[in-house]
């Protein structure tokens, strides 16, 4: 039976991250701390200069003589308001002066204390903080992270041990709040308020660190009382970030904590190949460049475009990786991903560059698009416009997509081609960290990814059904739909993996191409809606709904609040129907059910 796919309809911004109505006004205080000083010195002179052009006049006026000593006394005695009375009529200029020196001083005054206790007013914020984001690690990810929450209006903590340098200064001057303080002390986390924050981004330099910070903010998050907290941890190992994922996803989620892993490598791979596809109806090859995690994860998603492109077909795509150690690194990639096998034939080749472009040549070249993945942006630059050059020598590729990190730096040097239509032999900046730390897609994970899904499967059916979208709160599109009821199917997906254990199933990484068409046995079936509808009863009414014979989202009144036995089948059918989409849902995110060993199968739900 085919299955009705799931199309993903992601927001350009999560609605908890849209910008703040006050941001103008943010953005005038930040100007105005970072030239705090200066404005102050520029009013003391304003005030001085009013000052003794006023009392020189009013000593003229009044003819009473007094030296320039005398009129340089009084207006410094202005300013700590010990000039003494004036009588009668005085000129504008030292009216202005009387009030504006007083008012230089107070700011003086209030400028320094704040400077004196800096440290101390940082700490009394945090601990009034609320719904914040915290950042804990701040290199090149970390600074694009808080730079992003900064400018979506979020109160940002940044705790970071390192010395401070001009990235950290600037954060300062957008509004963030930084802590000097080792991440991973369970201290440092407490203090930072990551029992009332809203997000916790761990993107340190170390993933056995990013692991302890996580172990630590879960144990932490077990005594929240209202709210989850969103963890999203950067884990550099692409493998190990997988296996930590579906470990996340297995065991259901944590009271309290809602944990992301992310590497920049696999999300940044599916970034790229989505903006710039590798296949079309006519061309089927590829030229992979470079060694390290981005090529290797290339690779991978260019086999599942492929797979989703020709499914009911045996044709196979071409991909050429050339690399320093092409043969080893494509060994170890097909033993750590055997369906490659299925769909790609992979030719390893050495790169040598010359200034024709690559010395090995390329059969068939007008239809390979060139991925440039290596590490080094300098050496990518190099073979970009080396490749561009051989373009012009007879060497034609249809496309090269080169990886950077920023779209400024090194990607300015290269051709002003970005918003040039396509043509043989184009230039494209793929800017890694750009792409892939964005905070609307780090907090949309796996978790979000399958919430979504479930949501979109229930408007489908529900309009199948013929009630009309946007008729109730329920029947909203996922962006405009309101924050408890995206809740409650994050809820419903941090139990799925406990239902299926229940069953005798697990979690994996998906392997199997056909494992979205996946059926489970009609008892199976059964059991998990069953499961499932006593969860949402149990959800309903901690909300304060009641049975009643109508659904009153106002009156918090439902029909289906009853035991599953009295449940019209209209009803259950629902229930039916997302147990009979959990497999597409998973594959979505890359994962898949799967059997566990005989005799391991659990009695009770």
């Amino acid at each position: 039976m085919t299955q009705r796919r799931w199309v993903p309809q992601v927001p350009a911004h999560d609605r908890g991250l849209r910008r703040h109505p006050q941001d103008v006004g943010r953005r005038f205080l930040r100007l105005l701390r970072r030239y705090e000083w200066p404005l102050v010195i520029v009013l003391w002179l304003v005030a001085f200069d009013l000052g003794y052009i006023g009392f020189a006049d009013r000593c003229m006026a009044i003819d009473e003589e007094r030296s320039l000593t005398d009129i340089f006394y009084l207006v410094l005695q202005l300013f700590i308001l010990e000039s003494g009375p004036v009588y009668g009529s005085v000129g504008w200029q030292l009216e202005v002066a009387r009030l504006l020196a007083p008012a230089v001083t107070t700011l003086a005054v209030f400028q320094g204390l704040a400077t004196l206790f800096a440290e101390q007013l940082r700490r009394a914020r945090l601990r009034t903080c609320r719904d914040h984001a915290i950042v804990c690690g701040l290199g090149r990810k970390g600074t694009h992270l808080a730079e992003s929450l900064c400018a979506a209006g979020h109160t940002v903590v940044i705790v970071e041990a390192g010395p401070e340098d001009a990235g950290l200064a600037r954060l300062r001057e957008m509004g963030a709040l930084v802590l000097k303080a080792d991440a991973t002390g369970e201290h440092t986390l407490r203090t930072a308020g990551v029992g009332r924050a809203k997000y916790l981004f761990v993107v340190c330099g170390s993933d056995g660190a990013n692991a302890e910070i996580v172990a630590r903010a879960r144990s932490l998050s077990l005594a929240r009382s209202t709210g989850a907290l969103t963890c999203v941890a950067n884990i550099v190992d692409v493998e190990l970030c997988r296996l930590l994922t579906e470990r996340a996803v297995a065991e259901g989620g944590t009271a309290g904590i809602r944990i992301e892993f992310f590497n920049v490598f696999d999300s940044g791979a599916r970034r790229m190949m989505a903006a710039y596809p590798p296949f079309d109806g006519e061309h089927s090859h590829i030229a992979v460049m470079g060694s390290g995690g981005l090529a290797d994860s290339a690779i991978v998603e260019a086999a599942w475009m492929w797979r989703e492109l020709r499914r009911d077909a045996d044709s196979r795509a071409r991909v050429t990786l050339l690399a320093d150690g092409a043969e080893a690194q494509a060994t170890s990639l097909v033993a750590r991903h055997p369906f490659l096998r299925d769909v790609l034939d992979i030719e390893a080749r050495p790169l040598r560059v010359t200034a024709f472009g690559p010395q090995t040549a390329l059969d068939g070249s007008g239809a390979v698009s060139a991925y440039i993945c290596g590490e080094d942006e300098a050496a990518n630059l190099a073979l970009a416009l080396a490749l561009r050059r051989g373009y012009s020598q007879g060497t034609c590729f249809r496309r090269i997509v080169v990886r950077m990190d920023e779209q400024a730096g090194l990607a300015s040097l290269l051709p002003g081609e970005e918003n040039l239509p396509e043509e043989p032999g184009a230039i494209r900046v793929f800017a890694l960290l750009e792409e892939t730390c964005k905070v609307d897609l780090l907090t949309g994970g796996i978790h979000e990814v399958l919430a979504r899904a479930m949501h979109e499967d229930y408007l489908m059916q529900e309009q199948a059904r013929g009630h009309v979208l946007r008729s109730r709160r329920a029947m909203h599109p996922w962006a405009d739909l309101d924050e408890d009821l995206r809740e409650a199917n994050r809820y419903q997906v941090q139990h799925l993996a406990q239902r299926l254990r229940a069953l005798g199933y697990h979690i994996v990484p998906l392997t199997d191409w056909d494992a979205q068409d996946f059926e489970f046995a009609p008892d199976e079936v059964e059991t998990m809606a069953r499961t499932e509808h006593e969860r949402w009863c149990a959800e309903r009414m901690r909300a304060g709904y009641v049975c009643g014979p109508a659904r009153d989202d106002s009156r918090k009144t439902h029909p289906d609040l009853v035991p599953w036995d009295a449940l019209a089948e209209e009803s259950r059918d629902k229930d039916r129907a997302m147990v009979h989409g959990l497999p597409a849902f998973l594959a979505r995110a890359r994962l898949q059910v799967s059997p566990r060993p005989q005799g391991t199968r659990e009695q009770h739900l």
